[in-house]
């Protein structure tokens, strides 16, 4: 009997689902004017690219009307200083000995324009944001899951109803279920992940377990280690979202 290094294998399964899922939601109202090619189940997108837009047209009214109380705002800021400027200037010229109030120097009246035209820079902003909500930007690079609007359809910010469920392509997460002893062949993950092969037939992937989750499930008794794979969803050997697959997990060495 001669002694030799082992290390332990854990065997596991899990379903390959995307780290980054999310549902898009419009921000403003309008009408669909446009769509893209790439706005389909199943079609790929690259981060920033628009995926559709909203007639603009009431919202570039209303950048136009800001514009124009921002300039009415400027005009009675402009006009207010001059005035604070003239009074302290006629005080001056009548001699009075006393200060001049706060009053009389205008300075309430000239807060309150100063007050306004800050209000119609942010309005104006805000105004502007709108404008650019009309284009529906992708968030990252990814995959439509769903979509439930289409070219000439009515959105509503208010709608509860998503207008398209995306998912990133960037990483992938395997919850693999593993025992409690199981989970004592690994070493501290926070230190050093575990290396995954996942297996799908004759085709394999290789992953990291990066965390077990901090929950015991109460059915099971199992707990879930996430094991993370880096563009799983490109090249010739891609997995697709939803695919079950088998887990060998590296553990100690003993």
């Amino acid at each position: 009997v001669e002694p030799q290094s082992v290390c332990l294998k854990i065997q596991s399964q899990g379903t390959v689902l995307p780290k980054t899922e999310s549902t898009l939601a419009v921000e403003v109202s309008g009408r669909i004017i446009e769509v893209a090619d790439n706005f389909r189940p199943g079609a790929h997108f690259d981060a920033g690219d628009i995926l559709f837009k909203i007639d603009p047209i009431d919202y570039t009214v209303a950048v136009a009307s800001r514009q124009a109380e921002l300039a009415m705002a400027e005009l009675n800021l402009a006009q207010e200083e001059a005035l604070s400027e003239q009074a302290a200037a006629d005080w001056n010229t009548n001699g009075y000995t006393q200060p001049p109030s706060a009053l009389t120097l205008r300075k309430p009246q000239l807060k309150r324009a100063k007050a306004v035209l800050s209000s119609a820079h942010a309005q104006l902003g805000l105004a502007k944001r709108n404008l650019e909500r009309t284009q529906i930007k992708a968030p990252y690079t990814g995959r439509v899951l769903t979509k439930s609007a289409d070219l000439g359809q009515l959105v509503s910010a208010s709608t509860p109803e998503p207008i398209a469920q995306l998912y990133a392509t960037d990483f992938a997460e395997i919850r693999l279920p593993l025992s409690q002893k199981q989970a004592g062949y690994l070493d501290d993950l926070s230190l050093r992940p575990a290396k995954v092969i996942l297996r799908y037939k004759t085709n394999t992937w290789e992953a990291q377990l990066v965390r077990l989750e901090g929950t015991i499930d109460t059915k099971s008794r199992l707990l879930y280690g996430v094991a993370l794979i880096s563009n799983p969803f490109d090249g010739t050997n891609q997995l697709r979202r939803g695919q079950f697959l088998q887990a060998e997990i590296e553990g100690r060495t003993l």
